[in-house]
């Protein structure tokens, strides 16, 4: 934590219009507390990929002397490990008494529920990737630094939000090599294979990819959320099989571990990865830019007939050499270094308007999972409201009418959007009053906060 200033020769020196001077001792004390640590608070820490990037940063700081602590509204196995490891985690940003030095946003949502609660903590944000709505970059001034994982996302900040490039760093995906081992040797020829993925199943990619590998007489599983079955601890899984289909992280982690990976997914593939295009293909993050080839069971078995043994191995070699966390925490904490050195006077007005402007933003979302459901089921639930109430005047009986099937079936439903963590950040921000009067300019005079 930061402490005020309170070396006396400070503001002599400031008082004396020696600013040098006084800016010379604020260095110094800034450098002697991030020597102790910093604390961070970042969120979210449910489930995921981007979470447990997320997770592998925590606990690397903690390691290194810093004081991360998590939000997120839900709390899931992420969440756990965090806790075994003594980092607090919590889903109530009121449970936070003391200001953290940083915030280290992931998901806008989240990223702005902490921006409103802690004022004047400066910010910096990552973004994963380039389609997940919940990846949008938010926009008030005091997130200072943004982060992309590849120069796919890169591009998304820079060129399709109108972020300064200047603001914008590239810190390309790693691996904890300590977790992720590297097997001893590769088989003479492939005998197990995974598909190891969060969209994809039997009926978009997995009866592809197994017929594929059954015609090189390869068993084949497909793992991960849509199918059920999501991989917590992907470092002992991984050592398991000869071949894995896979993106992104989960692709790195495996060429890791000393597996042959086809970069693939339901929506395209880019092929195996091998010691020649694997530097283009990280640039990309083996991911979504890099699937420009249609999968089909016959493009499948060719990449499945390139494998070399002895070139996953040198892949793996390179990853080990050159994409372990190390270099990218180190780089966290200069960004985390700067934000704190920077010391940007807050201007109150501009992160009003920002955050007017972003629920007026947030509010026209109607396609995000979800929100339309809501939004009409709020509608009906109040039309049977209307209707109980119209006939009970009718009656002109104080008694109760019964509630019908549907007016209950919709109250249900109603009440479980209403606690879901969307609905719920949502509604918090509509009740800090200087947003809700800068969203009223911004959507005009009679407009009010769909609550």
């Amino acid at each position: 934590m930061f402490a005020p200033l309170s070396d006396v020769r400070a503001y002599e020196a400031l008082l004396a219009g020696d600013v040098a001077v006084f800016l010379d001792i604020a260095r110094a004390l800034t450098d002697e507390i991030l020597d102790r640590g910093v604390t961070v608070v970042a969120g979210d820490a449910w489930e995921g990929y981007s979470e447990l990037y997320l997770r592998d940063l925590a606990l690397e700081l903690r390691r290194r002397g810093h004081e991360p602590l998590a939000f997120s509204p839900r709390l899931g196995d992420v969440a756990e490990d965090l806790r075994a490891a003594t980092i607090p985690v919590t889903s109530d940003l009121g449970s936070i008494r003391i200001a953290p030095d940083v915030i280290h946003g992931q998901h806008h949502l989240e990223t702005m529920a902490a921006l409103a609660h802690f004022e004047h903590v400066p910010a910096l944000s990552v973004a994963h990737g380039w389609t997940p709505w919940q990846e949008t970059p938010p926009r008030p001034p005091r997130i200072r630094r943004y982060v992309a994982v590849d120069d796919t996302v890169r591009d998304r900040l820079v060129l399709e939000s109108g972020i300064e490039p200047s603001l914008v760093r590239v810190l390309l995906n790693f691996v904890d090599l300590d977790r992720f081992r590297r097997r001893d040797a590769f088989p003479m020829r492939p005998r197990r294979a995974v598909v190891f993925n969060s969209i994809a199943t039997e009926e978009n990619f997995g009866e592809m990819a197994r017929e594929a590998c059954a015609r090189h007489g390869i068993h084949l599983d497909v793992l991960g959320y849509a199918m059920g079955a999501p991989v917590n601890r992907p470092n002992e899984l991984l050592l398991q099989y000869d071949l894995v289909f896979a993106r992104g992280r989960s692709a790195l982690e495996a060429m890791a571990s000393g597996a042959a990976v086809i970069v693939s997914d339901p929506r395209g593939m880019a092929g195996l990865v091998t010691s020649t295009n694997y530097g283009a293909l990280r640039r990309l993050n083996f991911g979504i830019r890099a699937l420009t080839r249609n999968v089909t069971v016959r493009a499948l078995e060719r990449e499945i007939a390139q494998i070399d043994g002895a070139d996953a191995l040198r892949v793996a070699d390179r990853v080990r050499g050159e994409a372990g966390m190390a270099n990218v925490v180190d780089a966290y904490e200069e960004l985390y270094a700067d934000l704190v050195r920077e010391q940007v006077p807050a201007d109150a007005r501009a992160e009003r308007e920002a955050f007017a402007s972003y629920l007026g933003w947030l509010s026209a979302q109607t396609t995000m999972p979800g929100t339309e459901e809501w939004s009409d089921l709020k509608a009906r639930n109040e039309i049977l409201e209307l209707a109980i109430e119209m006939y009970r005047s009718q009656s002109r009986s104080d008694v109760d009418v019964p509630a019908t099937t549907d007016a209950m079936v919709l109250q249900r439903k109603l009440a479980e959007y209403e606690a879901s963590p969307f609905i719920r950040l949502r509604n918090r921000l509509y009740r800090v009053r200087p947003v809700v009067w800068l969203y009223r300019l911004f959507r005009g005079a009679a407009a009010k906060p769909p609550l």
